[in-house]
């Protein structure tokens, strides 16, 4: 099991390669896939890896849960976020795949008391939405927007949790229609993208690119090939393991952040997977042009 992080980044004077561990087919889109970007991917002419099993969340209904502070630094309650989220959401599993819906469904399973992303081997979890309103402790991220963590199994390249932080503490997030600086659900949706396994893409107009100037809210909307992507990962009628749309191990508000685990630093077992956290990082730029990249950090997780 590997854990992998994507970012929603504002880069001014940044230049940063991209390397992601995506895959492409005669789409534009990309999906994410287990191949370390740091060791074994290899990629095609788009920059896209060519390796590696794609990833996706196994279940027919996944879940999210919004950290119930919100973000009081910039006066957003939870409630405006769960709002937000569930437009986010809504907007990739309303995808049109040849008149029939993707075989993913969401639910928002209500509040999360935690604030920091985690993913627990054999306790409760959940798949948290949190704002960082006093920091952003992520080195060499400094300009991010929003990160999205993702652990996943290696081998079949299956979701097993994923989290998503969003940079309140330097950025100026708006939700109105008017007066847009960073667009909240803009930004939302771009990281559900990743959430589900998406990776960026270089069709001009789609969420899933790998810019945002701000001042819009043209991300809210997917384009015909982010529609594509999740279709691609979530066509209907796929075979699927349950209907159950808790998270792994089943659901805690609380995150279940053990002393002795949690954030997929157990050692890994005998025979098990291993697992690494992904970092994509999409540059967003100040109505500048921006680059993305994705760092990776190996660790061990038991994927039972």
């Amino acid at each position: 099991m590997v854990t992998r992080r994507g970012a929603l980044v504002v880069a001014a004077g940044c230049s940063w390669l991209a390397a992601l561990g995506i895959v492409a087919d005669a789409q534009a889109y990309c999906r994410t896939t287990t191949c370390d970007p740091a060791a074994d991917c290899e990629y095609d002419l788009q920059g896209c890896p060519m390796v590696g099993a794609p990833l996706f969340w196994q279940a027919s209904c996944v879940s999210y849960s919004v950290q119930r502070d919100g973000s009081p630094a910039r006066n957003i309650d939870y409630d405006e976020v769960h709002a937000i989220a569930g437009n986010s959401f809504a907007s990739w599993m309303n995808s049109d795949c040849m008149g029939e819906e993707p075989s993913l469904s969401s639910l928002d399973l209500g509040p999360a008391n935690c604030t920091e992303p985690a993913y627990n081997s054999h306790d409760p979890n959940a798949n948290l939405i949190t704002f960082r309103d006093h920091d952003w402790p992520y080195s060499g991220a400094g300009a991010a927007l929003a990160l999205t963590t993702v652990t996943f199994n290696t081998e079949t390249g299956e979701i097993f949790d994923a989290d998503i932080e969003v940079n309140s503490f330097k950025r100026q997030l708006t939700t109105s229609d008017t007066d847009v600086e960073y667009d909240l659900e803009s930004i939302l949706t771009h990281e559900v993208g990743h959430f589900l396994g998406l990776s960026h893409s270089k069709v001009e107009g789609a969420t899933m690119v790998e810019e945002y100037d701000g001042g819009h809210l043209l991300l809210r909307d997917l384009s015909d090939d982010d529609e594509a992507g999740m279709c691609a990962a979530y066509p209907p009628r796929r075979s699927m393991s349950t209907n159950d749309c808790r998270p792994r191990h089943g659901f805690s508000p609380d995150c279940s952040q053990p002393p002795d685990d949690g954030c997929a630093v157990a050692a890994t077992p005998s025979g098990s997977s291993p697992t690494w956290p992904l970092v994509v990082l999409l540059f967003i730029g100040a109505r500048t042009r921006a680059r993305a990249r994705i760092h990776t950090r190996r660790s061990g997780a038991d994927p039972d």
